[in-house]
């Protein structure tokens, strides 16, 4: 992330910069009386709990034109439609999805359907909306949202293993059947959300 840095030796100098900076991906803050920025990286993180390195147990690549690349644990793969990848070894990997327009995640298709090897998924900031039944029965237990998502497609999120939820404010509408099946338990709905879909909450 430090590719991303930038220095201001005041805040006059950053007032000075500060409409060519990338906005909204960008972090402002200030630390030790120096302004910076840091750039929000666009990428679906998705971490995978890998029990076996069977040849049935590798790493989902989706065949979608909406994503750019995918990096494994740090390495960039040659990516190619479709592309194919195995891991060598159990545990915890951390793999990250860059799409080409970092706004949506998916294109209302199931990226991951039916994929029980996914454990918790973290979504950007740049990401405003997730189409429809893009995580469907994938396994995860824990999802971040983006701070500024405002739509969640139908069965977006539908029949994995959610137990806490927490919408950010920045959500204004919600699919049907978006989280139906999940385990949740803690639940926060904020007053900005105007449009819930039919069963978007059944049988959690």
């Amino acid at each position: 992330m430090n590719k991303h840095l930038k220095l201001f030796a005041n805040h006059t100098a950053y007032e000075a910069a500060k409409n060519n900076i990338d906005k909204p991906n960008v972090v402002m803050c200030q630390q030790e009386n120096e302004m910076h920025y840091n750039k929000i990286e666009p990428k679906l993180v998705i971490y995978y709990d890998i029990q076996d390195i069977s040849s049935s147990t590798q790493l989902y690549t989706p065949y979608d034109s909406t994503v750019n690349s995918i990096e494994v644990d740090g390495e960039l793969l040659d990516y190619v439609v479709p592309p194919s990848y195995q891991f060598s070894s159990t545990g915890e990997h951390v793999v990250k999805y860059e799409f080409k327009n970092p706004a949506v995640v998916g294109n209302n298709s199931p990226l991951f359907y039916n994929l029980s090897i996914c454990k918790r998924a973290i979504l950007p900031d740049t990401c405003t909306s997730i189409g429809n039944n893009v995580f469907r029965e994938s396994g995860f237990t824990n999802v971040t949202l983006s701070n500024n998502i405002t739509t969640i497609g139908n069965y977006a999120f539908y029949g994995n293993k959610i137990t806490e939820l927490i919408l950010p404010a920045s959500v204004t509408s919600i699919g049907d059947s978006a989280f139906v099946g999940n385990k949740i338990t803690e639940l926060t709905i904020p007053n900005t959300v105007t449009s819930i879909g039919s069963n978007a909450f059944h049988n959690c």
